[in-house]
């Protein structure tokens, strides 16, 4: 045992005293130390290491290697910007120092990308960068392209299938419901990312109570859009005819400040106007929406829109200004002036066919025209708010003008002259104001509403000469009309939660005062002369709602039960100065409200719905007088109250993964609605007469909407397929027969969006349409011919380089009825150049000069078919400006 221990200590004293001990220093050329440099020693020609150091902070390194039964080691010294050296050196212990010699290090390219999509608790975040192409200019380019977004021509954003409640910049509501404002004047370049807030609440204090199911949008600006002005600017000139279009822009972003101006000017075609497009689905703290509606009793002349883009048919000279700003006070409160001004004129010119068919009979009608609008519309509101946990105050105080007026030139079986001066005056006022105490919120909201609409028609040369002039024709038909409105609505609530349980009170009051006067007059003989009482109406209308609500909401994880039982008291009193005829009338309406929110899964949702409404009409449904509404529409209706009770039932299911990236929904809306009045038209030749009269009827309809998107990140293409379904059912008397109208319509679209290549991308939208309808009588069924639609864009961007970009723009439709087929291509091409602090775009639009456009449109019992002219091929230079 002694021996074998002895043999073995020897062993290890070997092994250690035979180690080779490796030092030195690395020093440059220049005879500096060089640190941090790394040294390794390997067996000659392999891979594997044995040993290593760092050289310290004077160059030195150590390196004491294992015991290896080998003559020779290879030892490497590594250092960035520096070539490497590399040695064979005997295994013994010993100092070899290191001269490197300078050489600069090209590093491989290593490019970190954000993730698209990113979601933190119910916040939804879409990287703008990642869904950015370089044809993009505004943050609106970008928005319409997210997966789980729509957003339509006028700019209104859904979410999943649900309007968002807010828009915001940086958290801030500049622009509250005109938030197409922003879309289309904010530069991509300033923003850092799009957030969508799930089941937003804008007051504070009820944030708590967890009672909201909308969406809201916020814009997250890049730190260098802050704290300074920014401007853009555009100069753009063309021919055929001579265009232009120019904008000066200005914006500024601070943290308690925000400001977006912009005056605009062309006669190219863009339509300016949607940028003030007011997104009726937001809903505000004492809004009364339905009392901000203009109520016109003549009608305008325009024949239906074309599918195709308004910049493609309609002539037009157009200038726009508005201004919108926002400053924080000192106590947290939000001072907001809103204003603008739209002067636009455009004119289309058109080829009508119109079919009317009559259970007996079909009529055809073939007129030209030539229409010409001039809009003049004022704007402005003043907004003063304080939005605290425990104190909500909001006044909103708006004015709107608006100047309308309408020139139209018809040929049918002889020339007709039309002018129809059509102004819009509007006055309201929004207060409301929220308290929390003891856990309750007391809540006070006041709406006061003013508007006229004075209008005037005037027709060459008179119409309907058996009714106005017995039987001799006349030079001219005046008809005058205007509704003068006058609306107060006032409620207190209070608000209380205990436990899953939140209840609210509601109790209030509303008064709405309408007057109605029209009046003709005729031209005979170079003379004028006023129609007696049966052409005129004189009517006071008095309407006064007392309400009682009682709405209670459970919350349970994220289910909602919100049940509503509202009670009014309604009276209405009518009175018609000429005739002398009264009527009144005073009805308990019950109208309940339910909607049942169920998460199903991570993701999974449903919403069912049921609600029931009653209320009255409109009081032009009772004007006695004749009104000449058109030049081959009269109108006369009963003296009784118009009433309606709508029943509402929807579903819809909702699902979505944002960090997959997938959205869908599906949505279904099904509505009776009951009148005691109904529609007779009776047609003589082209003209049309109307009547309301007393006969209970019900008009029934089924809409379905569904959307699934789907976002491939490797790939970067996006996928919307979406499917739309109406079907009405209208009652109405034709030609003293009693009908059924059936109208119903299929939409299939298909979106998307390419951009995997970094010198190319790709938008396309695919749309299929079938519309057709039936008129049922007790004799008869009539089938009019289906009309199918194939719409399809195509966009295409070839980036050259970082600078030059050409792109190309095919819009294709066809539109067929069986009998007729009409294929229309129109194509649009450019470059655009980037220069250091502006940009160069060439366009030419429909550079394959298609000069004309035929639709189809069924409505009701007509089916039309429109002619439209289009805007010849023309050609735009477009010079960008950017400064700040």
């Amino acid at each position: 045992m002694k021996f074998l221990t002895s043999i073995f200590l020897l062993f290890i004293s070997a092994c250690v005293f035979s180690q080779s001990i490796i030092s030195g220093k690395l020093l440059n050329e220049q005879k500096e130390v060089l640190f941090n440099a790394n040294v390794i020693i390997k067996k000659p020609g392999q891979l594997e290491i044995i040993a290593y150091a760092i050289t310290n902070i004077n160059g030195e390194f150590e390196i004491k290697c294992p015991y290896l039964i080998i003559d020779s080691l290879e030892i490497k010294i590594t250092l960035i910007n520096y070539a490497p050296q590399v040695k064979v050196i005997a295994n013994k212990t010993q100092v070899i120092n290191f001269t490197l010699i300078e050489k600069k290090t090209e590093l491989p390219m290593v490019t970190v990308q954000a993730r698209p999509i990113t979601v933190n608790g119910d916040t939804t975040n879409y990287n703008v960068a990642s869904f950015a192409g370089k044809q993009d200019k505004f943050i609106g380019d970008v928005i319409a392209k997210l997966p789980g977004i729509e957003m339509d021509a006028n700019g209104q954003i859904k979410y999943n299938g649900k309007p968002i409640s807010n828009y915001y910049i940086d958290g801030l509501d500049l622009l509250e419901s005109r938030y197409n404002i922003a879309n289309q004047n904010i530069p991509l370049n300033l923003v850092d990312q799009v957030q969508l807030l799930d089941n937003h609440q804008p007051i504070k204090m009820l944030d708590s109570f967890n009672t909201s199911t909308t969406p809201a949008l916020n814009i997250k600006l890049k730190p260098n859009a802050k704290n300074k002005l920014i401007g853009r600017a555009k100069l753009g000139a063309g021919i055929s005819p001579l265009l232009w279009d120019n904008e000066i822009t200005a914006l500024q972003f601070n943290p308690a400040f925000q400001l977006i101006t912009s005056y605009k000017n062309n006669n190219s075609g863009n339509i300016l106007g949607n940028e003030l497009a007011n997104n009726v689905n937001i809903r505000r703290f004492g809004d009364a929406t339905e009392q901000n509606v203009k109520e016109s009793i003549l009608n305008s002349f325009t024949t239906s829109k074309p599918v195709i883009g308004e910049n493609k048919y309609l002539f037009n000279n157009t200038h726009l200004s508005h201004f919108s700003i926002l400053k924080l006070l000192k106590n947290k409160a939000q001072l907001k002036l809103n204003g603008s001004y739209l002067n636009d004129y455009k004119t289309t010119e058109s080829h009508t066919n119109t079919v009317f068919y009559l259970p007996s009979d079909t009529l055809l009608l073939a007129e030209k025209q030539n229409n010409s609008v001039n809009d003049n519309q004022i704007n402005a509101n003043l907004n003063y708010s304080i939005n605290k946990e425990k104190f909500y105050l909001k006044n909103a105080a708006s004015i709107k003008m608006d100047y309308g007026k309408e020139n139209n030139n018809t040929v049918n079986s002889s020339p007709v002259r039309q002018i129809l001066i059509n102004p819009f005056y509007q006055y309201s006022n929004d207060f409301a104001l929220n308290l929390l105490r003891h856990k309750k919120v007391y809540s006070i909201a006041s709406v006061v509403n003013y508007k006229r609409t004075p209008q005037t028609l005037e027709v060459e040369p008179g119409q309907f000469t058996s009714i106005f002039n017995q039987s001799v024709p006349y030079e001219q038909l005046i008809q005058y009309a205007a509704i003068n409105n006058f609306n107060t609505n006032n409620n207190f609530s209070f608000l209380t939660k205990m436990g899953k349980l939140q209840q609210q009170i509601k109790i209030g009051a509303e008064y709405i005062q309408k007057t109605i006067h029209t009046s003709a007059g005729k031209i005979v003989n170079q003379v004028s002369y006023p129609l007696n009482d049966s052409f005129q109406n004189k009517i006071n209308w008095q309407n006064t709602r007392l309400y009682a609500e009682a709405r209670s909401t459970i919350t349970k994880k994220k289910n909602q039960l919100e049940i509503a039982i509202p009670l009014e008291l309604n009276s209405v009193n009518i009175r018609n100065q000429l005739s002398s005829f009264k009527d009144n009338t005073t009805d308990i309406f019950f109208n309940p409200n339910l909607n049942l929110t169920t998460q199903i899964a991570q993701g999974l949702q449903t919403q069912l719905g049921y609600s029931m409404t009653h209320g009255y009409g409109s009081p032009t449904l009772i004007t006695q007088g004749y009104i000449l509404k058109t030049y081959r529409n009269i109108n006369q209706n009963d003296s009784l109250i118009p009433k309606q009770k709508q029943s509402l039932y929807t579903f819809s299911i909702f699902f979505k993964d944002p960090l997959k990236a997938l959205f869908g929904y599906a949505t279904a809306a099904y509505v009776t609605t009951r009148n005691n009045l109904i529609t007779t038209q009776s047609y003589s030749n082209f003209y049309t007469k109307t009547i309301a009269l007393q006969l209970a009827n019900t008009q029934k309809s089924l809409l379905l909407t569904s959307n699934i998107s789907k976002y491939f990140i490797t790939a970067r293409t996006n996928i919307a397929l979406g499917y739309y379904y109406n079907n009405i059912q209208i009652p109405q008397y034709l030609q003293s027969s009693f009908v059924n109208i059936h109208s119903a319509a299929h939409r299939v679209q298909l979106k998307i969006n390419y951009a995997k290549k970094s010198w190319f991308n790709a938008e396309t939208n695919t749309g299929f349409d079938v519309s057709k309808s039936k008129i049922t009588s007790p004799t008869s069924v009539i089938n009019n011919t289906p009309v199918y639609r194939i719409q399809q864009n195509l966009k295409l961007y070839f980036y050259l380089n970082k600078k030059i970009t050409f792109f190309f723009n095919n819009d294709f439709y066809s539109v067929s009825d069986k009998k007729n087929t009409g294929n229309y291509l129109f194509s649009d091409a450019g470059i655009k150049i980037k220069l250091k602090k502006s940009d160069l775009e060439l366009t030419g639009t429909n550079v394959t000069n298609t000069r004309s456009y035929t639709s189809l449109v069924i409505s009701s019992n007509q089916m039309q078919t429109i002619k439209q002219e289009v805007r010849p091929a023309n050609f735009m230079v477009r010079y960008w400006l950017n400064f700040k």
